[in-house]
């Protein structure tokens, strides 16, 4: 790569800002965490196959749950946690009450499902415990916009440290000044 490439790269600002945003918004990471949970696993690295990329999961434990149960919890994790429900605009009294809906939901499922998800007495409230504190830290981002207005703040801020260069340029010089 030529320093003139490196350098119209290094001030795209668009660039910078999607990549930032784009980091805020992906919730792999979570569900992968969750995942490895349930399976009783650890996230020890990542493999790719055809450009996609994987967590590798070691054992550590016992799963929580059979198959059956881990994709139905990942199929329904993923249809809420997701880059448009964290952007949503909840008031205070209004995240409460949604994540009080979650939380019934998910033990009611949990119950009924026991036998058919392979879960343990003892593991249940652990199961509910971690899924929703994940799901606190996620949908709290939604209260009062907050998610969105810090969105506009990081791109206020990757602006102006465009307009002269950029972040990187800042910290390492790639041309020598005479």
């Amino acid at each position: 790569m030529t320093e003139e490439s490196t350098q119209k790269i290094m001030n795209n600002t668009e660039y910078q800002t999607a990549g930032v945003i784009q980091i805020r918004l992906d919730t792999t990471p979570l569900l992968n965490q969750l995942e490895a949970f349930y399976r009783g696993t650890r996230i020890v690295g990542y493999k790719e196959d055809n450009g996609v990329v994987e967590p590798v999961f070691s054992t550590m434990g016992e799963p929580k749950m059979n198959e059956r149960g881990i994709q139905q919890m990942m199929s329904w994790l993923s249809t809420i946690f997701n880059p448009q429900t964290v952007q949503g605009n909840k008031k205070d009294e209004d995240y409460r009450q949604f994540m009080e809906r979650l939380e019934k939901d998910l033990s009611d499922d949990l119950m009924v499902n026991l036998i058919n998800y392979g879960i343990r007495e003892e593991d249940y409230q652990s199961i509910i415990n971690m899924t929703i504190n994940a799901a606190d830290m996620f949908f709290s981002r939604t209260i009062d916009n907050k998610e969105r207005e810090s969105y506009s703040a990081t791109m206020r801020s990757v602006e102006r440290v465009g307009e002269n260069k950029g972040l990187i340029e800042q910290i390492i010089p790639f041309r020598r000044k005479h």
